[in-house]
């Protein structure tokens, strides 16, 4: 496959997340965030061939632990919802929850900016390759 091709279809994922992530803030349901994590894990599985694996593996890594902690936040308010009041135990736990959510999304923005990079790098090394005739 050749380098146009990876970046052809790392763009045509991204374009697939990108749907799917605006069709799961239209309508929030399991099966909008079951094919936004779908079309995610294939823009991932796409990255590595065009960055390689460390910087790929790093931006996953801090995506996954991101949706965890949402994902905690998320079962934690459904349970809270459930009961009649919340004491300084279960305000303290929540904001812990929160906390680390907001943790793990700094972290991933940073990876975001991060893969930016790594693509721009990537994107500079080909075009240099191709002024210069290698393959």
């Amino acid at each position: 496959m050749t380098r146009e091709a990876l970046w052809t279809g790392l763009s045509e994922a991204a374009d697939v997340v990108q749907a799917a992530v605006d069709k799961y803030e239209h309508t929030s349901t399991a099966q909008t965030r079951a094919a936004r994590d779908e079309a995610f894990r294939q823009y991932v599985r796409r990255l590595p061939l065009v960055i390689g694996n460390a910087e790929a593996g790093r931006y996953e890594t801090r995506w996954a632990a991101y949706e965890e902690a949402t994902q905690r936040v998320e079962q934690l308010t459904a349970r809270f919802s459930l009961l009649p009041s919340r004491d300084a135990t279960d305000r303290q736990l929540q904001q812990q929850f929160t906390d680390e959510q907001a943790a793990a999304g700094t972290a991933f923005e940073a990876a975001t900016v991060a893969l930016r990079v790594a693509l721009e790098r990537a994107r500079a090394l080909d075009t240099e390759r191709d002024e210069k005739g290698v393959a």
